[in-house]
């Protein structure tokens, strides 16, 4: 079983396998493509215009189908179902963005927040390809969204049931997500400041700081410079004193 992760970055992974197949970028990025439309089968023109959209009809479907024989021999059996459109075979392949629609359609916010390991196709670029580029800026916009709202949901949760541990896991995700975002920002702190982790939260403070004044060349949400300030002056608290041994 081949597994394709998308989240963070774009590789064919082997499941109880020894070695996955080495795949080319552009072999790579199909199966990208096919993975994030799902159960949405692709036609061979939609393929041949994000792929080859500099050359005629004949000699792109030509390229299309040469890329299929191509990876159908790397890969050693068929993982991709080629009828009328092309989809993938789910018993020879897998993807994480797949696993992650399934995991949201049926209301599994944890299982869906654990499998955004970063940003879809994080750092992958396929030269000559821009309808492809366009594809990927436009689909990773989509997944952002939706793995945003699903963590924050969670956030919000675990923050109304009191549960510090999960709040603060679930905010600092957010956090990760979106560096730059001042709301998410103040939720990780207050969620520190609620367990205690005033060191933390204030280092994280600091942090955010620079990276907004360097990155968008403005201040912070000033929300996040009251709960610094109330951390600052906030009493240190001191463990007890231990008894010493008679």
């Amino acid at each position: 079983m081949l597994h394709l992760v998308t989240f963070g970055g774009l590789a064919l992974e082997a499941v109880d396998e020894a070695v996955p197949p080495r795949l080319s970028a552009q072999r790579l990025a199909l199966l990208a493509v096919l993975a994030a439309e799902g159960d949405r089968h692709v036609s061979r023109e939609r393929l041949t215009g994000l792929f080859w959209p500099d050359v005629d009809d004949e000699r792109a479907r030509h390229s299309l189908r040469q890329a299929l024989y191509t990876l159908r021999h790397e890969v050693g059996r068929d993982i991709i179902r080629s009828d009328f459109a092309l989809s993938f075979e789910p018993s020879a392949i897998a993807a994480d963005v797949i696993d992650f629609r399934a995991a949201l359609g049926r209301g599994d916010r944890a299982m869906a927040a654990a499998l955004v390991r970063g940003p879809f196709l994080a750092g992958f670029y396929l030269p000559g390809a821009a309808p492809f580029q366009r594809w990927v800026e436009e689909e990773r916009a989509r997944l952002h969204h939706a793995a945003s709202n699903a963590i924050a949901t969670l956030a919000a949760e675990a923050t109304a049931a009191n549960d510090a541990d999960a709040a603060v896991g679930w905010w600092r995700q957010l956090t990760q997500l979106e560096p730059l975002s001042g709301r998410f920002a103040v939720g990780y702190l207050t969620a520190l400041a609620a367990r205690g982790d005033r060191a933390e939260a204030l280092d994280f403070a600091r942090s955010h700081a620079a990276l907004v004044r360097r990155e968008l060349e403005t201040e912070p949400d000033p929300e996040i410079q009251r709960i610094e300030a109330r951390l600052r002056s906030a009493p240190i608290r001191l463990a007890a004193p231990t008894r010493a041994a008679i």
